[in-house]
């Protein structure tokens, strides 16, 4: 098994996207799996770094009153 012999032909995909950069190729005895690794909306980080702040917040707000 060589990964390098497979071609993913990417042109039918939404948006015409032609470049996945997180697919992988892999294979055990008897399968041959395509790995594909989601990558978060910016939202999602953004949604993150809120709830930190958050709770970055409330500590700080605990420790003033203590």
């Amino acid at each position: 098994f060589n990964a390098a012999n497979f071609v993913f032909n990417t042109s039918q995909f939404e948006n015409g996207l032609a470049f996945f950069p997180n697919l992988t190729l892999t294979a055990d005895s008897n399968h041959l799996y395509l790995n594909f690794t989601a990558v978060p909306e910016p939202s999602t980080y953004g949604l993150g770094l809120g709830a930190l702040l958050l709770a970055v917040a409330a500590i700080r707000r605990r420790r003033a009153r203590a």
